[in-house]
Parts: C-alpha cells; structure tokens; sequence
C-alpha cells in the first residue's frame, strides 16, 4: 500500500467515524425535540446574559439544594467515619473552564491509601478500592452532593462536563484528537455524558464522552440543561453508569 492510500484509507476512516457521531448526536437531540433547523450563533451579548442567567440559577439552586439536603449529608457523614478509617470529605484538584484548577469535594467513597501506590487510575467496575459504603454512595451519586459548594462557590456549574484530573486529561489530550475542547464552559455536576452514557471505560469511552461534552456545548440552553436535570433524577434513582 502507497502512502497516499495510507492517507486515503486514514480520511476514509476518519469520516465514518464522523458520521456515526453525528448520526448519534441526532438521535440525541430527537429525545427532546431540540432537532430543529439551525440557529443562527448566539452574540456576544446574548451569551454574556446567558452566562449571567446561568450563574445566578446556579447560585440559587446549589443554595436551596444545600439547606434541603443538609440532613442527608449529616447522616452519610456520620456513617462514613462510623463505618472506616479516614476524612468524611475527599478533596482532589480538577480542571474546570479554560483548563484553571479548583479544589473538588466529593464524599470519601475509598479507602484511606487509594491512591497511595498507583497514582492517578481510571475508575473500574467493582473497584476494590472502594468501601461497602462508598459503592452506595456512588451507585446513587450521592458522594457528589458536597461539590454543591463548589457550584455555590463558582468553580462549577449545575450542568457542564464532568470535571477531569489534571494528570488525567494531559494523558487523554495525548491519546483523543481536542479533548481539551470540553474545557470551554465550567465543569458541571452532572451532564450530558453523565445521563446518556455513565461513566466512561478507558479512551474509547472518554472518545464517546468528548463527543457528546462537545454536543452540549455547541446546543446549551435553559431547556437542555432542564432535560438534563430531569435525567439525571432518573440516574440518581436507577443507579445506571455508575463505578
């Protein structure tokens, strides 16, 4: 094989895969009626006032969520440190919009020395790491409520792409062709990928995930992050995608 069908073959490939993702962001989009004729972009005007709309949603909705859920988080609290060793919180730094790093807390759902030979790892099906407690905090996504603060804060938003590792995404930047696009909006507590597809299996599963970060990114709207909020409701409750 010449050269030149090694590139031929390599474009071929390449935009197959590019329709697949398009066939499937479709399919998406059909689920709740967003599939409509194009939209002229948004002005700079127009999406600095989203932004601000965004933002003050957020502020409001992590505060209410916050005094609602203070009960529960008191009783897993105590749960956690009556049941194994170490922190009732887990803080670990992420990336957030415009690669800036922020301090993320999660419910300790591990044990103490996780991490302490490998380092930075993806998370597996039944992962050994991970406590009798932990799995049903994970299962029902209910370690994340803390990173209401990092919402409240500004570090996050509601919705948005989950938020990655630093040591992490320098990997999968290495591996997955713009994957630091998803960095142009703040990371999110839950989010597209979060309801459509769970959490991912190795790079071709953060490959699925960037294709479908990028998807809201490019369509996000009050009624896409609602439908979004909806879904997620129905995650927390079904325990689907999680580790």
């Amino acid at each position: 094989m010449t050269a030149q069908n090694k590139i031929d073959n390599h474009l071929g490939v390449a935009a197959k895969q590019e329709n697949l993702v398009r066939l499937r962001n479709n399919r998406i989009l059909g689920l709740y009626g967003l599939k409509k004729k194009k939209q002229a972009l948004p002005t700079v005007r127009g999406r600095l006032l989203q932004d601000w709309v965004k933002r003050w949603t957020d502020i409001g909705a992590s505060s209410m969520l916050l005094i609602v859920l203070s009960p529960v988080m008191a009783v897993i609290a105590i749960i956690i440190s009556s049941t194994s060793k170490g922190g009732v919180l887990f803080r670990q730094t992420r990336l957030t919009q415009y690669g800036s790093t922020f301090a993320l807390y999660k419910f300790r759902s591990m044990c103490r020395e996780a991490e302490q030979n490998s380092g930075a790892v993806f998370a597996e099906r039944a992962d050994v790491r991970v406590t009798a407690v932990g799995r049903v905090l994970r299962k029902t996504r209910l370690d994340e409520l803390p990173q209401l603060w990092n919402v409240l804060k500004g570090d996050m938003s509601l919705i948005g792409p989950r938020p990655e590792r630093p040591e992490l995404a320098g990997d999968l930047n290495g591996k997955i062709r713009g994957f630091q696009h998803r960095l142009q909006v703040k990371a999110g507590l839950t989010g597209l990928a979060q309801v459509i597809q769970g959490y991912p299996d190795g790079v071709d599963g953060y490959r699925r995930k960037l294709g479908l970060d990028r998807l809201y990114i490019k369509k996000q709207s009050f009624r896409f992050d609602l439908w979004i909020l909806v879904r997620t409701v129905g995650v927390v409750l079904t325990g689907s995608g999680a580790r």
